[in-house]
């Protein structure tokens, strides 16, 4: 693509990944876009957006031929489709999942998001429903985190899910912008990442890569990349929000291009011109 400024600017730091790529992946919130929503919003930044969760339920409102339609739409720049992990956890609670699953592939959704947050989940269940999934020919994303804000969870326990989950054949592990209390979380009570937390992580995984980690607001934006680089994977944006995310990966606006100068010494530079 051909940017207003005929790709006058490089990003500031490292290359960014291009489509379709498997790090620096952006996964978008759509909880009820129109048709004419979605169009302005891949003509706005559809190159720069690579999965977009249709979630909160929003899934099984929809007219069966709009969401085809509104998927299809989406698929045709290159993105694609996942619906939220709550309506699969109905699923599975009434035990519809695999007929679930079958229209939800008919549809045209390439992902599943898999967690447990709604309903608890015995560990035989969740590995049937990975392998369900997987067998109906869809990338899966896991959630690693607790269904409630007091229970305990070891991070030693997380990376083993972690590391289970891959094994299976799972895509990619959401770690949620959580509080940290009682062993977990990534956040402070503000919701600032704490930086020691996500080297926990790094440091208890053998893939980096593979970890997607959600971040709603502008500072956790901000603070990933200025730790993880640009080509970190971030999920929970808003539908309104993927251009100016693209803009902060490459160093246009926040605290990465001053980083990517104090790296480089250009400040020197520039007092020469």
């Amino acid at each position: 693509m051909e940017n207003a400024y005929e790709n006058l600017f490089d990003a500031f730091s490292e290359e960014r990944a291009n489509k379709p790529r498997r790090t620096g992946l952006t996964i978008v919130r759509d909880e009820g876009l129109g048709l004419h929503q979605a169009e302005d919003l891949m003509h706005v930044c559809g190159d720069y957006l690579d999965i977009i969760k249709i979630e909160q339920g929003t899934e099984a409102l929809y007219d069966k031929v709009f969401i085809k339609e509104k998927i299809g739409l989406y698929q045709d720049h290159n993105i694609d489709t996942m619906p939220g992990e709550s309506v699969l956890e109905i699923a599975i609670w009434h035990k519809v999942h695999e007929q679930y699953l079958k229209n939800a592939k008919d549809l045209g959704f390439a992902l599943m998001s898999i967690s447990s947050g709604t309903i608890a989940m015995r560990q035989k269940i969740r590995k049937d429903v990975i392998e369900k999934s997987l067998k109906n020919g869809f990338k899966i994303i896991s959630i690693a985190g607790r269904k409630h804000p007091e229970e305990r969870l070891s991070l030693p326990a997380v990376f083993k899910l972690i590391s289970d989950d891959l094994k299976m054949g799972v895509y990619k592990v959401l770690i949620k912008a959580e509080e940290y209390r009682n062993g977990f979380g990534i956040c402070d009570s503000e919701g600032r990442i704490i930086k020691r937390q996500i080297v926990r992580f790094l440091e208890g995984v053998s893939d980096p890569d593979a970890l997607v980690w959600e971040a709603p607001f502008r500072n956790q934006q901000q603070d990933l990349i200025f730790h993880l680089g640009l080509n970190v994977n971030l999920d929970g944006i808003a539908w309104d929000e993927g251009l100016s995310l693209e803009a902060l990966r490459q160093g246009f606006i926040g605290e990465k291009d001053k980083k990517a100068y104090l790296e480089r010494k250009y400040w020197e530079d520039l007092q020469k011109v």
